[in-house]
């Protein structure tokens, strides 16, 4: 009977936290202020943990399928570069570039030539708004026909001043047409079986399952393209996936601070301010992560998360009210260490589950209900004395002070 006591109240005690949980959801966040709070924390995930030790050197545990080209400096050069490419027979080039307007006539002339006449070139654009809030391909060089039938957006959602790159729109919803993403559209013409079970899982955003920065692919910067290129060094591109972009390996005398975003792969906390990933890589991640269909990130939904926090509650009020019945005053410090180890036990567990099962759980819900199951339990001692006072409410607090 004392059991079945203690249950009913840790229920209760459950159902005043999550009211509290609720209450605190609700509360609004001006962007101006969250932008500085989340630069300060480097909007950090505890999932990032997972990468602390992916993004070191890959000798030998490189992807086969990707090779990544530095772009040149101007569009004569760039068109040159798509020409040599070319003639190696990749199965797809990926051109990860933004061409707004027209610039030079003779650069502008050999692009085109070089783009427009081959179907296995993909033209990254992108996406934007108009006055009308419709959304629009930004670019103007080229006709926008040409980019709609092969080309991909290149837009990352959040891709704001403090954001970490863990997401993706695989598709873009516009007015009477689906946009593809530039990862996507690369695969598909690749592997066309493998963008089948992207479009299946019907996400409007995919985690980004992230295997390294440029260490990971076989890239080269626009001097050892061209050297390599001459010297018959490149190796086997026939068949491959080729992406061109801007991107520098350290010591890279051509760096760009264009085109650059922060990951999670970078671990290094002295230089958590500065951005450490360039578009080219995160778009090779994500075309590796189609290719691969079985590393898929699959998010656990929002009211899963606040399921197991309220269980996980229920759980920690029992043992609370447990140590009150029988120790009646039990030290609060105690309850301290029951909170801490619960914590970090929950967290090494899902960063397991994401490990093994690539099952991502958003921990703050449940890690907020193991916190005011300790921190708000006086809350529902007041609320249980006061039941009794008034309606007879049975609780193991009737006879306290």
């Amino acid at each position: 009977m004392k059991t079945l006591q203690l249950i009913k109240e840790a229920i209760l005690g459950t159902l005043c936290i999550t009211v509290v949980a609720i209450l605190i959801s609700l509360i609004p966040f001006k962007s101006d202020f969250v932008g500085p709070i989340k630069q300060e924390l480097d909007d950090f995930d505890i999932y990032d943990l997972f990468y602390s030790g992916k993004d070191t050197t890959h000798p030998g545990d490189k992807d086969p399928n990707i090779f990544i080209i530095q772009a040149a400096g101007d569009r004569l050069q760039i068109a040159a570069q798509i020409k040599k490419i070319k003639s190696l027979q990749p199965a797809v080039i990926g051109v990860d570039l933004s061409f707004e307007e027209n610039k030079e006539p003779l650069g502008d002339m050999q692009l085109k030539a070089e783009m427009l006449s081959d179907s296995l070139i993909v033209p990254g654009f992108t996406l934007d708004y108009d006055s009308n809030h419709k959304v629009i391909i930004k670019e103007k060089f080229f006709p926008k026909e040409y980019l709609l039938q092969n080309g991909g957006f290149i837009n990352f959602p959040y891709s704001d001043d403090y954001s970490v790159i863990r997401f993706f729109n695989p598709f873009y919803p516009g007015d009477n047409i689906t946009y593809s993403s530039f990862a996507v559209r690369t695969a598909e013409i690749f592997s066309p079986a493998s963008v089948n079970k992207i479009r299946k899982r019907s996400n409007s955003m995919e985690p980004v399952n992230y295997y390294g920065s440029s260490e990971y692919y076989l890239n080269y910067t626009e001097d050892e393209f061209e050297k390599n290129f001459q010297d018959h060094q490149l190796g086997n591109v026939k068949g491959k996936i080729v992406l061109l972009g801007y991107f520098a390996n350290k010591g890279d005398n051509n760096a760009k601070a264009e085109d650059m975003f922060f990951s999670p792969l970078n671990t290094k906390t002295k230089k958590k301010n500065l951005r450490d990933i360039y578009g080219v890589i995160i778009h090779a991640n994500i075309i590796s992560m189609i290719l691969n269909e079985h590393d898929y990130i699959t998010v656990l939904p929002r009211w899963a998360c606040y399921l197991i926090g309220a269980i996980l509650s229920i759980l920690m009020n029992w043992l609370i009210l447990y140590f009150h019945n029988r120790y009646k005053e039990p030290y609060h410090i105690l309850f301290f260490f029951i909170e801490l180890l619960a914590t970090i036990s929950v967290v090494f567990l899902f960063i397991g589950f994401y490990k093994w099962f690539n099952l991502k759980t958003p921990l703050l819900p449940i890690i907020l209900f193991i916190v005011l199951s300790i921190q708000m339990f006086d809350l529902y001692k007041i609320l249980a004395r006061y039941l009794n006072k008034h309606l007879e409410y049975k609780t193991i607090f009737s006879g306290h002070s």
